[in-house]
């Protein structure tokens, strides 16, 4: 996966929620998300993969946090 540092862009197709899952399987991030592009802040989370799931995926997504 592409790093991200400050945000996450997410273009989702309906209303919804993603979390954003820590190494450890603790959602550090929860979010509402609508329809069209959602931009989430990751500023205040530590480098490295998380694991970011939205209510209407089948599969995760792997996220990479750099600095």
């Amino acid at each position: 996966p592409s790093p991200a540092s400050d945000h996450l862009i997410i273009n989702s197709p309906d209303t919804g929620y993603v979390e954003l899952f820590d190494a450890s399987g603790r959602i550090v991030l929860r979010s509402h998300i609508v329809p069209g592009i959602n931009e989430l802040g990751v500023r205040h989370l530590l480098t490295g993969r998380y694991v970011l799931r939205s209510n209407g995926a089948q599969v995760p997504t792997a996220v990479m946090i750099a600095r």
